[in-house]
């Protein structure tokens, strides 16, 4: 199997976009799977990096603006057919704004693209969109934009972080840390550089990373060369977590580093530095674990004094760590390249660390669609309604997975002394492959309950009927009105 990676970096795009790539082809790599990278030489760009590790291929220079026309995205998708066909490509990753639905339409005739993006607002015709910047497949993505086969790895097992180090554990100490990306093109930097050199932060070492294509270097180093605590340090993948360990208060924009400093579980800020960034954060904010700033003109010392002294963070660093772990990579390639994917699959008692990928499902378009509610519920009422059925002794909640994914769902709820419903969600990327079948029937063999058992189905869930009636279930004719079907099936 060979993969290729079509990315890009500049002083316009920034490079978070290699970043992110470089750390699945690493993982690729671990599986012995050749990778490539096709990318453009422009001004600012870290195609270095990617030549120390894998054969790095260069498109054409002739365009030296960041930016695609209509026919520079044709020139750039015969370049890269002519390099999928040599290279014999299976796969390629796509993670560049500059390339449109033109471009994909024209290579996906030659290898599976997955679509690498944290926001779809235009046509695609990948295979697989990948975005673990939502909690769930929210409206923009379900906008009839993708190809109804496509599979979509959504929410945050899918998070690109690279491994922890070994970080020698030390109690929180009086610190703050600013990163605000790569290039900082905004100069948000300066700005907070500013703020906290107000006495309120006297007492604070401030530890300024600058990315290594930052313009501004020396302005920076000027301005806190007669500050009180402040430090600068040149940031690479390599010394952002020894940089933000132990912080107080992190502080950086929306990207790869933010992710790297969630699986810290620190108290930080995030702050959009663009219409994208807003649009991402306004995903993540749902979660309510995260402190995200939308206008920098929000962003002043009163504001961040406050959230340097919040209290009670202990529970919040948890969830963090829990959500956002080092695994998502792991899990990405695991997905495309494992034979045995659902090998050692288990049937497993719902515990509290489910709630996110609960709410990703109940959330998603096709569970929404043949559900007897059929509405997007709010993280809110998803949080009230976990909290209560976890412990509730009339429900049991089981999750499907291995040691790498969750599956999907089974629920079951007595109702009565002579009655349970029995109900099931799969997760999007993994329909199609029996799993509801697998799943439903290992549930029924443990006899939870000891009850007749009913389930209610969408009459036009073809599926969901099938996999019913094939486990035993009887229907009810008598209630087959309205839009469903009822069935029963005796223990």
């Amino acid at each position: 199997m060979n993969i290729a990676f079509r990315t890009d970096s500049s002083f316009t795009i920034g490079t978070g976009h290699v970043h992110r790539c470089l750390n699945l082809a690493r993982e690729f790599k671990k599986k012995k799977i050749k990778c490539y990278f096709f990318t453009n030489e422009y001004p600012g760009n870290i195609n270095i990096l990617i030549k120390n590790e894998f054969d790095l291929v260069r498109l054409s220079t002739k365009y030296s603006k960041d930016f695609y026309s209509k026919k520079q995205n044709i020139i750039d998708s015969k370049s890269s057919i002519k390099l999928i066909k040599k290279l014999k490509i299976d796969l390629i990753f796509l993670d560049n704004y500059l390339i449109n639905e033109n471009w994909e339409k024209n290579v996906s005739k030659f290898c599976k693209i997955v679509f690498l993006s944290d926001f779809i607002n235009r046509k695609s015709f990948c295979n697989y969109y990948l975005n673990y910047n939502t909690p769930y497949e929210n409206n923009y993505i379900s906008r009839n934009l993708l190809n109804p086969k496509c599979k979509k790895l959504i929410g945050a097992n899918y998070s690109i972080i690279k491994d922890l180090p070994n970080l020698k554990k030390k109690k929180i100490e009086k610190k703050i840390t600013i990163f605000m990306g790569g290039v900082d093109s905004k100069n948000f930097t300066s700005r907070l550089i500013n703020i906290l050199s107000d006495k309120l932060f006297f007492k604070f070492e401030k530890i300024i990373v600058i990315g290594v294509k930052n313009k501004r270097v020396n302005i920076i180093a000027n301005q806190i060369k007669n500050l009180r605590n402040f430090k600068i340090v040149i940031g690479n993948k390599k010394n952002l977590y020894s940089s933000f360990a132990n912080s107080k208060l992190v502080i950086t924009s929306v990207g790869t580093s933010m992710y790297e400093h969630f699986a810290l579980g620190l108290n930080s800020i995030v702050i959009a530095q663009n219409k994208l960034q807003k649009k991402v954060i306004s995903s993540l904010s749902v979660l309510n674990l995260i402190n995200f700033v939308y206008d920098k003109r929000h962003i002043n010392k009163d504001y961040i004094y406050k959230i340097l002294n919040q209290k009670n963070l202990v529970e919040k660093k948890k969830i963090l760590q829990n959500l956002f772990n080092t695994k998502g990579t792991r899990r990405i390639v695991n997905y495309f390249i494992s034979q045995k994917l659902y090998k050692n699959v288990k049937l497993e008692n719902a515990s509290h660390k489910d709630k996110f990928f609960m709410f990703q499902l109940v959330n998603d378009p096709q569970v929404i669609k043949n559900s007897l509610g059929g509405k997007i519920t709010t993280f809110k009422e998803h949080n009230q309604w976990f909290k209560k059925i976890i412990n509730k002794k009339s429900s049991k909640i089981l999750i499907f997975k291995t040691i790498n994914h969750k599956l999907g769902q089974v629920r079951l709820d007595r109702v009565s002394k002579n009655k349970s419903f029995i109900t099931y969600s799969i997760a999007n990327e993994f329909r199609g492959q029996n799993m509801g079948y697998q799943m439903l029937n290992r549930a029924l063999k443990n006899s939870f309950f000891k009850t007749p058992l009913y389930a209610v189905v969408r009459k036009n869930n073809e599926a969901s009927n099938k996999i019913f009636i094939k486990l035993g279930f009887v229907i009810l004719k008598n209630y087959q009105k309205n839009y469903f079907i009822y069935y029963l099936k005796n223990n």
